[in-house]
């Protein structure tokens, strides 16, 4: 291959030094997905793809008639599409200078590059091996990216020792496949072109043109490479591949995991709404709230450790609050507050209930029932215009454990958010909770005295509540505000089953204490029913979830955006709760026979048995004996159709009834 006479060998770097795992121009594809994720731009990757491909295009037409080859340099590609993107609205200035667009654009491109860049050991050692004979090796490549972007793949690869220099076509707008680039070699080299050898899988580029160049070449064939290029560009650009990955993992889901898994295909496109969403609003912070909030920051947590290093990481919270925790210290003083929003959604109270609303507890309360000489069990209609309720606010035992507790909250609410070092009177505040009304951030809102700009980000919300510029609510997922999104009836279908799934690990949030040092202790109700349910039920499915939001991040990890499949996602939906709801059915009329504090299993056997059983329900008889075992005694990590584990979360979770091992 190599004569006595040579003393330089050039070498193509693609499909002759590395190859690619996937097509060259899916690269490109690839980087418009992530570029769209990493800028929030309210576009599809596949219109970014196309914006890059126009202002190539144009860029390369204008040099050419400048005497250059029909060729650009990378920023003049991203300048313009830089400057297309803020004339259109869909990138601010004020959040990303061109310095910073440019750097994201190039560090995006090179780290995708890599990821997908394999040695070809043939070649490789052969650079290897006439090195270490003193020959100069040099790599000239027909390439869109900066010099400084070869280099790197040459470092990553740890081959960069064995090259004296690099020429990339787009530094000096010419190319090898017209011969211009060997012209500046040649000449840049001082070298007779004789003396030289160029090594490479074009045939054109690299070997006639070499040729016609006075370079010696070797033609290196990958044909067959080239083939599969092709072949994967086809399949790849094709939706069909990407709806049979989705049902894939739909059905590995439900035969491999545990039920309910199915729907981190659900919680992905949530994820990636989110991310996109708060980097689109340049945001560094952000809180979800108790107690769903927990499953989905884990969620949301998976997902950004998914995504490549060179993506920005935002910072996640977990913010312990409920309706109760805020409801006190957004009050005002006695003679002033009138407790419309309590009194709005329940007219009806005792005062027992209605002193429990305000966090008072056991022994707090029955001291004020003591001094009013009242019963605080007895329901009263219309509890607001009540004689009863006149004379609790007359108490001065009230009044002042009222007034103490809603300092105390107040003043604990306001370090608790202040600890976790988030300015949120500068930067705003952005919550994310399970949604459907969005209460909680009401409540927050008015902790704030409206003086702290929150935006809630929600798996969905289904009514406009007093929301306002500075208070503003989003349905990623569905949303019936200002209209119902795409799909919102199979997206939102049973929508108050997140609230089971998302189930926590802990008991509700219910008031904060300051110590003295300043640390605030926040204290969680004693509810050990939820706790046991998590774990012996509801964490394993929670793992699950985690797994198969792994599987679809392997899918997305192209450039393919999940929101693309959001019409299929909502069948799988629409699917997953129909058939759930079907089975549930016939399982609950053979569990209404009894009560699970009545169940035993000589019951069960009975009732199994019994010739009067429809048909229908007596090829349930194993899974109903099953469940109702896993009832009765809690196994952990037992896995069950979902329709038993639906009843056992949702009996659990609103009835409370709980059955000991």
């Amino acid at each position: 291959m190599i004569n006595e006479n040579i003393e330089y060998i050039f070498l193509d770097y693609f499909d002759t030094i590395v190859h690619r795992t996937v097509p060259p121009e899916y690269i490109k594809k690839i980087w418009s997905k992530q570029i769209n994720l990493r800028l929030g731009i309210e576009k599809n990757s596949e219109w970014i793809y196309n914006l890059r491909e126009e202002c190539a295009e144009k860029i390369s037409n204008d040099n050419s008639k400048n005497d250059f080859d029909r060729e650009y340099k990378y920023e003049q590609l991203i300048k313009q599409m830089y400057n297309r993107l803020i004339v259109h609205d869909l990138l601010s200035s004020d959040m990303v200078s061109y310095d910073d667009f440019y750097h994201i654009c190039l560090d995006t491109e090179i780290e995708i590059e890599k990821e997908h860049q394999v040695i070809n050991l043939d070649i490789v050692n052969i650079i290897k091996k006439y090195s270490n004979s003193g020959y100069k090796i040099y790599c000239i490549s027909d390439f869109y990216l900066p010099k400084v972007a070869m280099q790197a793949f040459l470092k990553y690869h740890e081959i960069d020792i064995y090259f004296e220099n690099v020429y990339i076509s787009s530094e000096y707008l010419v190319q090898k496949s017209t011969g211009k680039l060997y012209e500046i070699v040649i000449e840049d080299l001082n070298i007779n072109p004789e003396n030289a050898i160029m090594i490479g899988d074009n045939y054109n580029s690299d070997n006639l043109m070499a040729k016609l160049k006075g370079l010696n070449s070797h033609y290196v064939d990958r044909t067959s490479m080239h083939k599969s290029y092709d072949k994967a560009w086809k399949q790849r650009n094709d939706s069909k591949y990407v709806i049979k990955q989705l049902d894939k993992i739909y059905k590995s889901s439900k035969k491999n995991l545990q039920p309910f898994a199915c729907y981190g295909i659900y919680y992905y496109l949530f994820a990636e709404r989110l991310y996109k969403i708060l980097m689109k609003n340049g945001v560094n912070d952000v809180f979800f709230l108790s107690r769903e909030g927990e499953m989905l920051k884990r969620i949301f947590d998976k997902y950004q450790e998914l995504k490549p290093e060179s993506f920005k990481r935002i910072n996640t919270h977990y913010l312990l609050v409920s309706r109760a925790s805020t409801f006190l210290s957004q009050l005002e003083p006695i003679e002033e507050e009138t407790f419309c929003r309590l009194f709005d959604q329940y007219s009806t109270l005792n005062i027992s209930n209605f002193l429990y609303s305000l966090t008072f507890n056991k022994d707090e309360i029955q001291t004020i029932l003591n001094d009013i000489n009242l019963d605080g069990e007895v329901l009263i209609e219309n509890f607001r215009e009540s004689k009863e309720f006149s004379k609790l606010k007359e108490s001065n035992v009230f009044i002042d454990l009222y007034n103490l507790k809603r300092r105390e909250q107040k003043l604990g609410l306001q370090e608790y958010i202040k600890s976790f070092g988030v300015d949120v009177y500068k930067d705003g505040m952005n919550i994310v909770d399970v949604g459907w009304k969005g209460s909680m951030q009401g409540n927050l809102y008015k902790f704030f005295e409206e003086k702290v700009k929150l935006k809630g980000f929600y798996l969905g919300v289904i009514e406009d509540t007093n929301m306002s510029s500075d208070n503003m609510k989003y349905g990623l997922v569905f949303s019936a505000m200002p209209c119902k999104s795409i799909c919102y009836k199979e997206l939102a279908m049973e929508y108050w089953f997140h609230e089971d799934l998302l189930h926590p690990s802990h008991g509700r949030a219910s008031s904060y204490k300051l110590k003295e040092n300043g640390y605030v202790e926040v204290i969680c109700e004693h509810e050990p029913e939820v706790v046991k349910l998590y774990n012996d039920v509801v964490k394993y499915i929670h793992k699950d979830i985690l797994e198969v939001i792994q599987m679809m991040d392997c899918v997305f990890k192209g450039h393919w955006e999940v929101n693309e499949f959001i019409t299929y996602i909502a069948y799988l939906n629409y699917k997953e709760n129909y058939t759930r709801n079907e089975q549930e059915k016939i399982v609950e009329r053979l569990l209404s026979k009894n009560h699970y504090s009545s169940f035993g299993m000589d019951n069960v056997e009975m009732l199994l048995q019994n010739e009067a059983t429809p048909n229908k329900f007596k090829k349930y008889k194993n899974i109903v004996q099953k469940g109702i075992k896993f009832i009765v005694n809690i196994k952990p990590h037992v896995k069950l159709p979902p329709y038993i584990n639906s009843l056992i979360i949702r009996r659990f979770r609103k009835t409370y009834i709980y059955m000991t091992c």
